[in-house]
């Protein structure tokens, strides 16, 4: 019995140490971000955003600037539409299903909504600390964000928040809608993927340490829901994307170092399910697009 707890124990400890390496991976890349772009989902607009002056900036695929939405200051330090624009560094860009909005997370706590006009549309301003991450339903009509307050929010085009989704333990880096807008899966800085529906009722948590061979061994996940919210594929810097059932089973896994030339060459970007379930789309940076057909025999 001794050493079982023993044994309990020092899992436990590293279990620990290999989540504070993760969030102090997470603290060093959001200090000092890169700059950034979007695509839109028609992919004909790209949005830059820059630290420098805190601006969110869309362009055409031809180069030009089409709009610069309000920062606290320009580029010589001057105020400008201080009652507008976020106070501090942006951190992450979304379009709406249609391309007609956009929505920005900052570090000064707050995700605003812009029109394609640079109207800002409202201020989603109810978390406690940094705001990393946001995505719009595919109707458009809610947005959920994600934060260094361990929480996710939905709310409505309106600004009234509806949902706090609080059962993660660190920082929620990402949070997106299921394909047909009735889930959410979010991911934190532990390595933790968690499903929700929309009344706030966490459904199912994976990739934690003590799933052991079948979680991530590295972080900066990604994770897409299927089109009927039952199936859901993780990928993290480790190159490996994991597929699985809405009950916590683990499916498949795609990418490994095994896969050798049938894997991607450099690290995962975007990582989804196809509309009929049977397949998972992966594209990379190394310029490559692959279609990888799932093991239906679960």
């Amino acid at each position: 019995m001794r050493i079982k707890k023993q044994k309990v124990a020092e899992k436990e400890l590293k279990n620990l140490k290999i989540r504070r390496a993760l969030v102090k991976n997470t603290i060093e890349n959001l200090r000092e971000p890169a700059p950034a772009s979007f695509n839109s989902p028609d992919g004909q607009h790209i949005v830059t955003i820059s630290r420098d002056d805190n601006t969110a900036k869309v362009w055409d695929m031809d180069g030009n600037l089409l709009l610069t939405l309000p920062s606290l200051r320009n580029a010589t330090g001057t105020e400008r539409d201080a009652n507008k624009g976020h106070q501090d560094w942006i951190f992450h860009v979304s379009f709406s299903r249609d391309g007609e909005r956009i929505v920005t997370t900052s570090k000064d706590n707050t995700a605003k909504v812009w029109d394609m006009d640079g109207n800002l549309l409202q201020t989603l301003e109810r978390h406690q600390d940094w705001v990393l991450h946001a995505s719009f339903s595919p109707d458009g009509e809610y947005i959920i964000t994600a934060s260094k307050d361990k929480t996710a929010k939905i709310w409505d085009m309106d600004g009234n928040l509806l949902r706090i989704l609080d059962r993660h333990e660190d920082w929620v880096l990402h949070a997106s809608f299921s394909p047909d807008g009735r889930h959410i899966v979010t991911i934190s800085a532990d390595n933790i993927a968690k499903v929700w529906d929309m009344d706030g009722n966490m459904l199912q948590t994976f990739l934690s340490e003590s799933d052991g061979d079948k979680g991530h061994q590295s972080q900066n996940l990604d994770a897409s829901l299927s089109q009927d919210g039952r199936q859901i594929v993780t990928k993290s810097a480790d190159n490996i994307a994991k597929v699985w059932d809405i009950d916590g089973n683990m499916l498949q896994t795609f990418l490994s170092e095994s896969d050798g030339d049938k894997g991607h060459q450099s690290q995962n970007l975007d990582v989804s399910l196809s509309q009929d379930g049977k397949h998972i789309v992966t594209k990379s940076a190394d310029g490559t697009k692959m279609w990888w057909k799932l093991n239906m025999s679960h």
